[in-house]
């Protein structure tokens, strides 16, 4: 869970994250997506030379597609597999779990300003009758990473380790990240308001308080009573 780690008497941080500081006040994040192999029908390919199907498990129509989230670590490690959905056939659905968890090393992993990062990847596999591929059938596969709160939290991460540093201005982007994705954020509004505080713009920052206060959150009363007047 995301936690305010930014305070007015001394900013500190809890190191969670090992990513680098912005290069200058003028350089936004630049991220970089995920990818498999080494071109976009890799896993497609990857999908049918691994599927283990035999001419028996075909005895019946294959309906459906096997979709799969799962968390690919800044380390490269990929863990947390949920099954969102699944086919009428066991074994395709066992196969395509099977050949996820074995598809460490294939990936690549996603950046923001050239630092791994933690995402989430959504993977869906599906079987359609047709083609002479597998006993009938060809492989249809795709995968797309999703804009979750596991990829927000690493911006977070980086503008409080920045904040931390005195790098108020290199912060202001990530937070802004943050709350264009949700206006209301109480964590990315305070420490916004808190950079803005240190630059010298009370007029922002009473005004990231005062979102906080207007969303029924007494987090920034303090700040908005001392600071704002209100």
């Amino acid at each position: 869970m995301i936690k305010r780690l930014l305070s007015l008497s001394a900013l500190f941080i809890i190191a969670v994250t090992q990513f680098a500081q912005a290069q200058s006040s003028t350089s936004l994040y630049k991220f970089t997506p995920p990818w498999f192999g080494n071109g976009d029908k890799a896993i497609k390919s990857y999908f049918l030379e691994n599927i283990l199907l035999k001419e028996r498990d075909f005895k019946f129509e294959i309906k459906g597609a096997v979709i799969v989230k799962f968390m690919l670590t800044k380390e490269g490690e990929l863990k947390d597999f949920v099954i969102i959905d699944s086919t009428n056939s066991v074994q395709l659905n066992q196969d395509v779990i099977k050949c996820l968890k074995l598809s460490k090393g294939l990936w690549h992993r996603a950046t923001i300003n050239e630092q791994f990062c933690d995402i989430t990847i959504i993977v869906d596999v599906r079987l359609i009758a047709g083609d002479s591929q597998l006993y009938g059938y060809y492989v249809e596969s795709n995968f797309e990473y999703s804009k979750d709160a596991i990829l927000f939290n690493n911006y977070y991460n980086i503008g409080s380790d920045l904040a931390s540093k005195g790098l108020y201005q290199e912060a202001l982007p990530y937070f802004d990240v943050l709350i264009n994705q949700s206006t209301t954020d109480v964590d990315a509004l305070y420490n916004r308001g808190v950079c803005h505080m240190k630059l010298g713009d009370m007029t922002k920052a009473c005004a990231d308080w005062q979102i906080i206060q207007n969303s029924g959150k007494s987090d920034a009363d303090k700040l908005l009573l001392k600071y704002c007047g209100k």
